[in-house]
Parts: structure tokens; sequence; C-alpha cells
């Protein structure tokens, strides 16, 4: 992998994350004010971080940016808005809007065939805020993730949270057992498929240079049988999310392709609300 490698931790430290969750008590706006100058530190000094931006933003609009370009900037400010978003959301903030109709239709309509449902997310928007949406269906839910969280922010942040998010259970074993086991029990088995780390892949194009993507999930939904639902949700106003869905695999398709179409097409639409802030195509 090459040097602008995805570490998991939130950055910012204890205290910076602790002085935002005391700004959320005042008021959104207020975080968003901090935030101004915080992104802008982050694509001033932290080079690393935004060498993954400028690799990106590269693909997606075509030129290379500066040392700081505004593109850079507005990419940190959205990925921090999505943080305070979610911390404000997650805390029962009824400021910060969650519109999941489309989602909901389409698991529930997936869920009901009696196989379980695999759930495919991205590092895309909301993807956090949205995870809360799956404990109202009445199913067994397992999210599948690595957590590698400083213990004292993940401790801190959790005590803000007041709206009920699935437990993540680590899946760095690949915990394909326990995952067939709820999806045999009619659940929802639910994680991310665009970071690669380890285990099996397969390369696809994705905006114009070959990446690759993990297929633990494709593989494990077609040994249960399962349903695939591809979930995207976006920040689509201020203070406003829409969570999307998508069926992969229909008519046959191949559901790895749809996944990775699915994602270009709505960064097509939203293209600064991809937060894998590392060199996504040299792995």
């Amino acid at each position: 992998m090459s040097g602008t490698q995805w570490t998991g931790k939130t950055r910012g430290g204890y205290l910076g994350n602790k002085i935002f969750i005391w700004l959320l008590k005042i008021g959104v706006l207020p975080a968003y004010a901090l935030l101004v100058f915080v992104a802008a530190y982050f694509a001033l000094f932290k080079r690393k971080l935004g060498v993954g931006s400028r690799i990106y933003l590269e693909k997606m609009f075509g030129d290379k940016p500066g040392f700081f370009s505004p593109r850079v900037y507005r990419h940190f400010f959205n990925f921090g808005m999505t943080l305070i978003d979610r911390t404000a959301y997650l805390s029962g903030n009824g400021k910060i809007k969650l519109e999941c109709s489309d989602s909901d239709e389409k698991l529930r309509a997936a869920l009901a065939e009696g196989r379980g449902v695999v759930v495919l997310a991205a590092h895309i928007g909301g993807w956090q805020a949205a995870s809360s949406a799956l404990v109202r269906f009445g199913v067994p839910v397992k999210v599948l993730g690595v957590d590698f969280e400083d213990e004292k922010i993940s401790r801190m942040i959790s005590r803000t949270e007041k709206i009920e998010v699935p437990e993540v259970t680590d899946s760095s074993g690949g915990d394909f057992a326990g995952a067939y086991g709820t999806l045999r029990g009619g659940g929802i088995v639910a994680m991310h498929a665009d970071r690669y780390m380890s285990g099996r892949f397969s390369e696809k194009t994705f905006l114009g240079q070959g990446a690759r993507f993990p297929t633990f999930a494709y593989s494990l939904a077609k040994s249960a049988g399962a349903p695939l639902v591809q979930i995207i949700c976006v920040r689509t106003s201020l203070f406003k999310y829409e969570t999307f869905a998508y069926r992969l695999g229909a008519g046959g398709s191949d559901p790895l392709d749809d996944y990775v179409k699915n994602i270009e097409a709505i960064l097509g639409k939203y293209p600064f609300q991809w937060f894998n802030f590392f060199d996504f195509w040299t792995q």
C-alpha cells in the first residue's frame, strides 16, 4: 500500500473532539463555525491526508489540485460537517434529519424473502447515522467492521449517543460462521465493502483506474442465498441526509460491478462526500 494509508482513527485528538462535542451542546452552527478554521488547518498542514484527497479529486475532476486547493479545503470541510452531523444526530439533536423511505422500502422487500439480507455500505456521506436505521426492522443485526479508534475517544463519543446503533463486531478475522448464522435466522449482516485490507479481492475499474474491492460479502451472500442491498447515505442539503438503496445482482448482473457503478453515480452528484482519505488505487 502507498504511504497515504488509512488508519481508522478520528483526527483532532481527544481534546479536539471534546471541544466539538461541547459546542454541539450550544448548537450545530457554532460547531460548523469552528470547523471553518479546523478544515483550513488540516488542508494546509496535514499533508498526508491532503495527498489522499488530491488523488481522489484529480480522478474526479480531471485536474491536479495545488498545494492549497479550494477543492481540498471543501473536501475536508464536508468531512468535518459529516462528523459533526453524525454526533448531533446520534445524540438526539432534532436539527439533523435523516430520510430513509427509499432504503426502508427496499430493505423490507428483501427481508420478506426470508433469507436475511447482506447490506453493503461505503465511506460516503452519513453512513454512520444511517446504520442506526437498521435496528428498526425487528430482526437480528450484525455489523462487521474493524475499530481502530482511540478507546478514550470512543467512550467519549458513545456517551453522547441517545439513538440506538447496532454493535460492531470485529471482522478482522472474517466472521463467516457468525454472519452466516445471522442470515439463516432472517437477520441483517451489514459491512463496508469499499476498503480492501486483506483476504480475497477483485479488481474493478473505479473512476478510470483499477482498484481492489473485498469480496467477502458477495461470497457470504451466495453461500446463504441472501439478497444483497447497497445503502448509500448522502447529505442532500443543510441538516438533511437521504439514504438510497440498490438491489445488487438483479437480473444476473455482477453485484460488485453494480456496487462500483452506484458509487460512481452518487459521487457524480455529491463529489465531496467520498471519505477514503488515502490512495485508494495503490494497494
